[in-house]
Parts: structure tokens; C-alpha cells; sequence
């Protein structure tokens, strides 16, 4: 996610205020999502580099979605989640870093990897292991999406998939009450060390997914 904020008492806040204007603008929102290419003036959209993010101007979204690279309105797709769960915020920061802040490179091939595949429909703006009937692209997206286990104490192994398991690491490992059981290093901190292991698991993930559409 992108952010943008005028700092209080800056020192060229005209500039500041005038910037932030030009990126809420049509012409600065087109940079987000638009295919780069040689464009004619006052033509909308990047020169020479793609950056595929969101833009966050719902009225933009809405004219300019067809000319998207990736044709997708979040305002749309977003609903209201049922029953939320209050565990999850906690994770965002190390699965964030973990999933693809940290190997950007191992998550690309991944991807890559499932959307080469002959079944992948390439009609469809997401797919999960439930849209497909193939067995191996089935078996790569259950991969992708798949979750860890995070130790506890005695041996016991909680899964991230869970509400209850979310919970339970949230509590043992970010809120400390699992410090004397032994599952982290004294001197580490035990939001590093779980970003660590969420880390070597999805990387494992990753080159699984891409080594089976290799073979």
C-alpha cells in the first residue's frame, strides 16, 4: 500500500500540497495502473514504467477500469466480512514481509509459474483451487494459498488457517505469553523470529509450485 501525507510545518508545503493534488488527479492516478507506452500530449498514463498498483480514487476507478492492466475494481469486489476476526490485524506486518516484501523474486516465479499453466483460465481476474478442476493447477493454488503451522508449547503446532490458531500464536508469540517456553531465542525478538519462519515457509512454497511446473 502507498501512502501520501503533508508533514506538519513543511518546509515547502506549496510544493507538498501541490504534489499531493497532481497524484489525486486523473493524470497522476493513470501512472498507478495504465500500460506504458509512447503517448500523444495531455494522453493519460506512463511513458516507460509500469507500476501496477491501485489507484484510490473510486470515480477514477470506475471510468478508467477497461484500460487497467490488471482489470480490477476493489469497490466492487470488497463486502463486508461476516464474522471478523480481531486476530488478524496483528499479522499483516510479518506475513506482509514474509509472503512477498522480502522475496519479491521467489513470489514472482511462483506466480508466474501457476499462470503458464495450459488450465489456468486466462479469462478470470482472480483463481483460486476451487475455480479449477486440473489436478496439478489445483494442487500448485492450494500451495500458494496454504498457511503455516507456528510451534507452541510441549509440541503443540497451531495453524494460521484457523481463527482459534491465529488466536493462540497471537497471544503466545506477539503478546509474550508463551516467553519461557523455550520457542524463540532469549535475546531475539519473537515477532522477528515468527516473520523468520513464516519466511522459510513460503519459501518452500514457492519453490515447490515452481519446480512442479518445471517437471
Amino acid at each position: 500500500m502507498s501512502r501520501i501525507a503533508l508533514l506538519s510545518n513543511a518546509p515547502n508545503r506549496e510544493t507538498a500540497v501541490e504534489f499531493i493534488r497532481f497524484a489525486l488527479s486523473d493524470e497522476g492516478q493513470a501512472l498507478w495502473q495504465f500500460e506504458a507506452k509512447e503517448r500523444a500530449d495531455g494522453e493519460l498514463g506512463p511513458h516507460e514504467f509500469e507500476l501496477r498498483r491501485m489507484p484510490v480514487r473510486r470515480s477514477f476507478i470506475a471510468r478508467f477500469t477497461p484500460q487497467f492492466l490488471d482489470k480490477v475494481d476493489p469497490f466492487t469486489l470488497a463486502s463486508a466480512v461476516a464474522s471478523p476476526d480481531r486476530n488478524a490485524r496483528s499479522f499483516i506486518a510479518p506475513l506482509f514481509s514474509a509472503l512477498c516484501a522480502d522475496r519479491r523474486d521467489e513470489l514472482a516465479r511462483a506466480w508466474g509459474a501457476i499462470r503458464a499453466h495450459p488450465a489456468y483460465p486466462k479469462d478470470r481476474a482472480l483463481v483460486t483451487a476451487a475455480d479449477v478442476s486440473d489436478a496439478t493447477l489445483k494442487s500448485m493454488l492450494e500451495d500458494f494459498d496454504a498457511m503455516p503451522e507456528v510451534d507452541g508449547p510441549a509440541g503443540q503446532r497451531f495453524p494460521m488457517a484457523t481463527r482459534e490458531g491465529r488466536a493462540a500464536i497471537r497471544n503466545g508469540w506477539l503478546k509474550g505469553e508463551w516467553a519461557n517456553a523455550g520457542l524463540w531465542p532469549a535475546d531475539a525478538s519473537s515477532a522477528d523470529e515468527l516473520r523468520r519462519r513464516f519466511g522459510a515457509f513460503f519459501s518452500a512454497q514457492y519453490a515447490r509450485i515452481a519446480g512442479g511446473a518445471a517437471e
